[in-house]
């Protein structure tokens, strides 16, 4: 995550545009290398959308949810324009989808 603020720094020295928040603990069963791939992925994409904005905010959040069993609910959110309006139908069908020419689709 450090190379990822250092690459895409917006054009600011001071950059402190992320926030984690971190929640409840919860157990993650999976593959750690695979769970950091798609954070890692989910970060670039929110800096490269981020990028020329006045006040750029990312917030990363870890918590349980009581909902679903204590399941664990990570999301990466930011302050950008957000998915085409178009593409979401596609996103519903289609979970790997870019709309970069180099895109793996896993943002």
């Amino acid at each position: 995550m450090n190379t990822l603020l250092r690459e895409y720094r917006l054009g600011d020295p001071n950059f402190t545009a992320v926030t984690v928040a971190a929640g409840r603990d919860f157990e993650f069963e999976g593959l750690p290398d695979l769970l950091g791939l798609v954070l890692s992925s989910l970060l670039k994409n929110s800096l490269q959308a981020l990028a020329g904005a006045k006040t750029p905010q990312i917030t990363i959040s870890f918590d349980a949810d009581e909902t679903i069993g204590a399941a664990a609910r990570i999301s990466v959110a930011d302050n950008g324009p957000g998915i085409p309006a178009e593409l979401l139908p596609k996103l519903a069908v289609e979970p790997v989808t870019s709309t970069k020419p180099d895109g793996s689709g896993l943002g």
